[in-house]
């Protein structure tokens, strides 16, 4: 027999389809979509955090989310203003 080498390694002899099965597990601090907090999303040793994007106006909040367990930033702009990485009510 011939080995395979699998690009996200293997589990009882087949190969793993997705990155987030080798360890790597998407968590949303603030649950999801929620612009009215500040939060993060971490994947592995890294964190991706809420922030207001700059020359929008004020009004531009770039949220973090985890989608398909991997994490993903969302663009949505703010009814009043965005500020420290959530909507001002």
């Amino acid at each position: 027999t011939t080995a395979a080498a699998c690009e996200h390694g293997c589990s009882d002899g087949a190969c793993k389809k997705e990155a987030s099965e080798t360890g790597k597990e998407c968590v949303d601090s603030d649950s999801g979509l929620m612009y009215n907090v500040s939060g993060f999303v971490s994947y592995g040793t890294l964190a991706y955090e809420d922030f207001c994007e700059t020359g929008a106006g004020d009004q531009r909040l770039k949220e973090a989310i985890c989608a398909f367990g991997k994490p993903e930033y969302v663009a949505y702009d703010c009814p009043r203003k965005c500020s420290q990485g959530a909507c001002v009510q």
